[in-house]
């Protein structure tokens, strides 16, 4: 069984932001990005109040309050624009080149224009399901994108979801999933 398809910049750029939003990392990074705000913005405060400037202090409380709940998009943003940067750093030679994905008994191919890989059923750790993408993780710590735009659509789905239940895998569904 046979698929070919092309990935886009839009494709690559969904991965990464996918695989970012779902990394205990950036969670991390987040929360810790905004508890040293929420520490700044007290520390300042506190030294604005024992300047006795009330208008000042007033002004700066104020800012404060508005400021904090933009924290988590200006953050999202922030992070979209340094994988984009990142995305066209290093995977600009590989937009819009066809790449061939065949399902044999054992194994499974992927052919495009950094060459050819295969490696056996065994070697997926899970297959995730976004609204656009099925993302192949593979044990050696890499991904293998599919888009749903594929020709014949049904039948790839209906193959990993055999191939999950047949190597035992997780077979996740994130149709809800959004950056």
């Amino acid at each position: 069984m046979t698929f070919t398809y092309r990935l886009t910049y839009n494709d690559y750029l969904q991965h990464q932001l996918y695989q970012i939003s779902t990394s205990s990392d950036y969670k991390r990074k987040r929360n810790k990005g905004f508890i040293f705000l929420v520490i700044t913005f007290i520390v300042f405060g506190i030294i604005l109040y024992l300047t006795g400037n009330t208008f000042i202090t007033t002004f700066y409380a104020i800012s404060a309050v508005v400021v904090l709940p933009f924290f988590p998009l200006m953050f999202k943003k922030r992070n979209k624009k340094n994988v984009r940067e990142f995305i066209i750093k290093n995977y600009t030679d590989r937009f819009d080149k066809e790449a061939t994905l065949v399902f044999n008994e054992d194994h499974l191919k992927t052919i495009d224009a950094t060459g050819e890989s295969q490696f056996t059923y065994n070697a997926l750790e899970s297959i995730t399901e976004t609204t656009a993408h099925y993302f192949l993780k593979i044990a050696t710590r890499g991904t293998l994108i599919i888009p749903k735009r594929v020709e014949e659509k049904n039948t790839l789905e209906n193959k990993l979801k055999i191939l999950s239940e047949r190597y035992n895998f997780p077979y996740v569904k994130r149709l809800e999933w959004k950056w």
